[in-house]
């Protein structure tokens, strides 16, 4: 299991935040919705295919922060 870390104020205030998880090619992406007050979401990637994706912190309808993430 990888772990998402979110832990900073980039959620703060927010009425509604989520992880969007998307793979570089467009093939494949998947949503986590998360509680304003978490800080870490907990992802299995074992199911993912192999590849370059982004991993996206949205909240309130805005990208608020992003990583580049490789699943092998």
């Amino acid at each position: 299991m990888k772990f998402v870390d979110i832990t900073n104020d980039k959620a703060d205030k927010a009425t509604s935040a989520y992880l969007m998880i998307v793979k570089h090619d467009g093939s494949f992406s998947n949503q986590y919705v998360l509680g304003v007050a978490q800080t870490q979401k907990q992802v299995n990637l074992s199911s993912y295919p192999s590849g370059l994706y982004s991993v996206i912190l949205i909240c309130d309808g805005q990208v608020k922060d992003y990583k580049n993430l490789s699943v092998q």
